[in-house]
């Protein structure tokens, strides 16, 4: 049985919103400089049960660093009972992985149905977002049994369940088996879906791959249904998992919907990029009885005053089409003929849409712009069929 440790005289304190998740990509995971605190004496300190979110992380900042209130926290307005669920990280793919894993405890028999959880709002973050809402309620909990914390808030008596699972770490099996149980009864009857492509289009702008949108039109004409996770709601992408009988996958938050599903009785086949298979090996192998990562994608140079470190991260990726003809022929039984040429100009046209919207999310745009003639030269030159023409 999961513990759940119970605090008497606890502070909530939300953390500043780039210790949450750091939007601007590249940054060495920062410590959580926020989180449950406890009285020790006249000293507060934070609490060793909220254990911070992802495995590996940086240990929790000293008290002295979080962003305690100026006021004492008996004037603030507090609740008597509670469930710690932990930081309400604002993105997609990461509040699933990161912050839904402490929410078993509201359907536990030992914490009352009056009782309820508190996720804690980071800093300046727009939250709670409909998805955050959808995904709780996949798991069972009620909307109405959350409350969302945007500043501290005394606990007369807190509890702190473990983490289920934890982001960076193999999943318990036993725990996913539950999360399937629980999701499937809320999503009804569930469809046949076939073989889907999960793809995550150009607009997220950092860990995308150029003529990914190309090479989902090529496959439409092999029967193969295009999903892209945004355009649907979160309770059809996970019923459309759940009904797939193959899965086709661009690399990252398309498959986070697992995390709601718990696992899946589908093959997935993720495109994945080299340096990165072992990351998404320990998230997929609990998660489906067949899954592979076929390493058909490469990162494209860095542009200039982008650090290598920040895109390793979050890299432009260009698809490798012989092994991508290899991977669908052999997970999918689909003989694809990919046009090279036509490849190569669908990527062309995706860097230079990527050119327009993608640079301010690595560093400040004017630092990179003046480089990006150059960067684009070289990049057209080196496609096949490429003239090195102006950036557009």
């Amino acid at each position: 049985m999961r513990s759940i440790t119970t605090l008497e005289g606890a502070l909530l304190v939300p953390p500043r919103y780039d210790a949450a998740f750091p939007l601007r990509v590249g940054r060495a995971s920062p410590p959580q400089n926020g989180g449950v605190a406890v009285r020790l004496g006249e000293q507060w300190q934070a609490a060793a049960a909220a254990e911070h979110q992802r495995a590996g992380a940086s240990a929790t900042q000293p008290i002295e660093e979080w962003p305690m209130p100026s006021s004492a926290p008996s004037r603030l307005r507090g609740l008597r009972e509670a469930v710690y669920l932990g930081v309400a990280v604002d993105q997609f793919g990461h509040f699933l992985a990161e912050s839904i894993h402490r929410a078993w405890a509201l359907r536990d028999p030992r914490i009352a149905d009056r009782v309820p959880g508190v996720m804690l709002v980071p800093h300046g973050a727009a939250q709670p977002r409909g998805y955050q809402r959808d995904a709780l309620e996949l798991l069972g909990v009620r909307p109405d049994r959350v409350r969302w914390a945007r500043r501290p808030t005394p606990v007369a008596r807190l509890h702190v369940p473990a983490l289920a699972a934890q982001f960076g770490e193999p999943a318990d099996p036993a725990y996913l088996d539950e999360r399937r149980a629980v999701a499937l009864a809320a999503l009804g009857s569930i469809p046949d879906a076939g073989t889907v492509y999960l793809h995550k289009p150009l607009r997220h702008s950092r860990s995308v791959t150029a003529g990914a949108g190309w090479l989902a039109a090529q496959l439409a004409e092999h029967g193969v249904r295009t999903v892209i996770p945004e355009a649907m709601p979160l309770r059809e992408q996970v019923r459309v998992m759940a009904g797939a009988r193959h899965v086709l996958a661009d690399q990252g938050s398309p498959l986070r919907v697992l995390e709601l599903l718990g696992r899946t009785d589908a093959s997935v086949t993720v495109l994945a990029r080299a340096g990165w298979l072992d990351r998404f090996a320990a998230f997929l192998s609990p998660r489906s009885p067949d899954a592979v990562l076929a390493e058909c994608v490469h990162a494209l140079p860095a542009p200039p005053a982008v650090t290598a470190s920040t895109w390793r991260f979050a890299a432009l990726c260009r698809f490798d089409p012989d092994a991508l003809e290899a991977a669908v022929g052999d997970r999918l039984g689909i003989a694809l003929h990919l046009d090279r040429r036509a490849l190569r100009a669908a990527e062309l046209r995706d860097i230079a849409q990527w050119m327009r919207v993608g640079p301010s999310l690595y560093v400040a745009e004017e630092e990179i712009r003046a480089g990006l003639d150059g960067w684009w030269t070289a990049i057209s030159s080196s496609a096949p069929g490429g003239r090195g023409s102006a950036a557009p």
